[in-house]
């Protein structure tokens, strides 16, 4: 009866290991699926903050040509002024 009962304990114990290293198994191949959903949601991430920060260099760019448009425009248009020469009157003919 005592060899029944160590028999039994070595094949529960046998059979719990087996099962905690399917559980391992297992565990380990949905970590590294979701390791892998995570470093794609990092790159796309990633991605986007290129993408939002190409984007603001764009609108820098644009707000400076802007600004010089304006900048140059502001100073034909006081030169023009101040000499009596230049009217912009030409710019509302076509109305």
């Amino acid at each position: 009866m005592v060899n029944d009962n160590n028999k039994e304990k070595k094949e529960m114990v046998t059979t719990a290991k087996e099962l905690m290293k399917l559980m391992i198994l297992k565990l380990n191949e949905e970590l590294y699926g979701q390791g892998s959903k995570l470093r794609t949601r990092a790159l796309q991430y990633l991605g986007l903050l290129i993408e939002k920060m190409e984007i603001e260099v764009e609108r820098e760019k644009m707000c400076k040509k802007i600004y010089d448009w304006e900048y140059e425009n502001n100073m034909l248009q006081n030169e023009g002024e101040a000499q009596g020469e230049h009217t912009w009157e030409f710019q509302y003919e076509w109305l």
